[in-house]
């Protein structure tokens, strides 16, 4: 009974979000879009990123793989 009042309850906040994700993440991309800003990305083959970052730093992203030697 609890869970369904929670989701009930949560359905319900989801109404007034202005976006379609919720404030909390919306504020995690929003800092990431900002961070990116100081990042340059190169092609380095198919699928696959560097990217240097203005203050030093660099990483390979995988695309296919969906992998990110920052680990993150």
């Amino acid at each position: 009974m609890y869970i369904m009042i929670r989701m009930a309850n949560r359905r319900a906040s989801c109404q007034h979000w202005r976006y379609t994700v919720g404030p909390r993440i919306f504020n995690i991309i929003e800092k990431n879009k900002l961070a990116l800003s100081q990042c340059i990305p190169r092609l380095a083959g198919e699928q696959i990123y560097q990217i240097s970052h203005m203050y030093g730093g660099e990483f390979a992203i995988d695309l296919r793989a969906k992998t990110c030697s920052c680990r993150r």
